[in-house]
């Protein structure tokens, strides 16, 4: 049973989200079973931890924050992963509006492979704005997933990166490869998802059909050859050390770095209850420097850069192993706490009963929180696509595409959002709305296409994304998606001054079929601005790579008349 601390509900001791349980096929316990058994420790510790309330007062915060206890033990132990529902309920486990399950889980995908030494496997279930549910595999196993029942070979082979699971239609596939175990995913203003990482590099944009550097092992295709390497200029640990010496003891060199190469968790902050000049930051738990690491993303190329900011925020408790931060409904944040003196493995054994959360605010006044936006009238749902908390707007879109799944949205709340479309000057409410028209069933493909000639680079990228997304709805939007893909799509690419949208591009490229590759490949070949560039290079060679198995010339005659030299090296390996 959740227990109250005013105003939301914790629900205790459930480690995985209910929705994690019953989509992934893990295990899990029907209404009414005991939930947990008593947890007992074996590490073997010599100190016992601060108290909750000593633990959030020696947290060194910036001028004007303030962070308190929302919840520990005993009412929760080891919190792994948390979520927010309609009501501004913060749960460990999630259930629908009742708090009762309406039957016994229904398993969607299998597959998931759990073996000794193992971890981050199927881990951190988040909504993307574009409706997809978007997890996390780590590098230590091979998954073969698939809905109940599918042959092996009809499977997708997970080894480690970024994957999605679409909700209504039950299409899972890969989005990236590579990483070592990413644990942490967020979007920021434009849409552009960013995860976490550990030991080669810690922060990656997450753009789609990327091969990215892998810790150990080769990729899974042997000729993709190169890859793409991590997306900021720094790192946060002494290069000089073995990484592995951190488990040891953190030296002055690494923490004036950042405090190690381990990540846990990762939020952009887009409340709007902080000052202004943490919006749009990227914040991180380095986990042995017991801090948050941020991180300010600035547009490079086709893609973005993370600089390095202060470190500005510092957990004073030896016992602080912080792993996930997500925002709260009022603007500001949560953060769990392992709780634990161990490192991250469980080797040195594990303190199972502490743990903690913590809530993060800025400013004494605090903002009024909607009781429950799922009963909101879906005209102040679509008012929220305007907020300055970004977290209504996401939760409002939710509450919308459920109720359209049940019935259609009118044509009053469609015209509404298509007018912040096509009239509001802030690119992040034409973004949201543009998302909540996807989600709701309610785009069409005329005005998407209308959006390609958009002033603003982040609505051409998401209109060539929602363009082949909703295109798999029935045949006829996708004949009419492909005859956009042979009629304009390579003009436009051909013309296209914006880095960021060519990398879209290049991305839908691992979307198509073969033959209609070769168009948009051909133009997007001649940017030669292209060629030093961090990410479009090694995406266009994975989108071009397929082609070589034909035997017509047109792969041959793509590399020879290529302005890239790097795509052009790759045939000759």
């Amino acid at each position: 049973m959740p227990f109250t601390f005013n105003p939301f509900v914790f629900a205790c001791r459930a480690r995985l989200f209910f929705l994690a349980c019953s989509f992934l096929g893990i295990a899990s316990l029907a209404a009414g079973e005991e939930v947990f058994p008593p947890p007992f420790d074996t590490e073997p510790s010599p100190t016992k931890p601060l108290s909750a309330n000593e633990s959030a007062n020696r947290i060194r915060l910036p001028a004007g924050f303030r962070a308190t206890v929302f919840a520990s033990e005993p009412d929760v132990c080891q919190p792994m992963s948390m979520t927010t529902d309609a009501r501004g309920r913060l749960w460990v486990a999630e259930k629908d509006g009742d708090d009762v399950p309406d039957s016994a889980p229904e398993v969607l995908l299998d597959g998931f492979v759990y073996e000794s030494g193992s971890h981050t496997v199927a881990n951190g279930l988040k909504f993307g704005p574009d409706g997809w549910i978007y997890g996390r595999q780590g590098i230590l196993a091979t998954s073969l997933v698939g809905k109940p029942g599918t042959p092996e070979k009809q499977r997708t082979t997970v080894n480690v990166g970024i994957w999605r699971f679409h909700p209504t239609r039950h299409v899972f596939e890969n989005v990236t490869y590579g990483t070592t175990n990413p644990w942490g995913m967020d979007w920021d203003s434009r849409g552009e998802m960013f995860f976490i990482n550990t030991v080669i590099g810690h922060l990656w944009h997450g753009i789609p059909g990327a091969h990215y550097r892998r810790m150990s092992g080769g990729d899974l295709n042997p000729q993709i050859y190169d890859i793409i390497e991590q997306h900021a200029d720094h790192v946060h640990w002494a290069t000089n050390e073995v990484w592995t010496d951190v488990r040891k003891g953190v030296t002055n060199a690494t923490m004036e770095a950042g405090g190690g190469h381990a990540h846990t968790g990762l939020m952009i902050y887009q409340g709007g209850q902080w000052p202004t000049q943490w919006n749009g930051k990227l914040l991180t738990v380095n986990y042995h420097g017991k801090r948050f690491n941020v991180e300010r993303l600035e547009r490079n190329g086709s893609g973005f850069v993370g600089r390095r900011e202060p470190d500005a925020f510092i957990f004073d408790d030896p016992w602080f192993r912080g792993l996930d931060l997500i925002p709260s409904p009022d603007g500001n944040m949560y953060l769990s706490d392992w709780s634990d003196t161990g490192e991250c493995h469980d080797n040195d054994g594990i303190h199972r009963s502490s743990g903690r959360i913590y809530k993060i605010c800025f400013g004494e006044n605090q903002p009024s929180v909607i009781a429950d936006i799922s009963q909101l009238e879906t005209a102040d749902l679509i008012k929220h696509q305007l907020n300055s908390n970004d977290w209504l707007a996401r939760m409002s879109r939710r509450v919308l595409a459920n109720r359209a799944a049940h019935a259609a949205l009118d044509g009053h709340s469609v015209s509404a959002l298509k007018a912040i479309v096509q009239n509001d000057v802030n690119q992040a409410h034409r973004l949201r709305a543009l998302w909540t028209l996807h989600v709701t069933n309610t785009s069409d493909t005329a005005q998407l296409t209308q959006l390609l000639g958009d002033s603003d680079e982040s609505i051409r990228v998401w209109a060539i994304r929602l363009l082949e997304d909703q295109s798999h709805h029935d045949a006829k939007p996708r004949e009419a998606f492909l005859q956009l893909v042979r009629e304009q799509l390579p003009s436009f690419a051909k013309q296209e001054q914006s880095g960021l949208v060519r990398l879209a591009l290049a991305s839908l490229l691992q979307k198509l079929p073969n033959e209609d590759r070769i168009a948009i490949a051909t133009a997007l070949l001649t940017h030669e601005e292209d060629e030093g560039d961090h990410n479009q290079p090694l995406l266009l060679w994975c989108g071009i790579l397929p082609l070589a198995e034909s035997s017509n010339g047109r792969f041959e005659q793509l590399i020879a008349e290529t302005e890239i030299p790097t795509v052009q090296r790759k045939p000759t390996r």
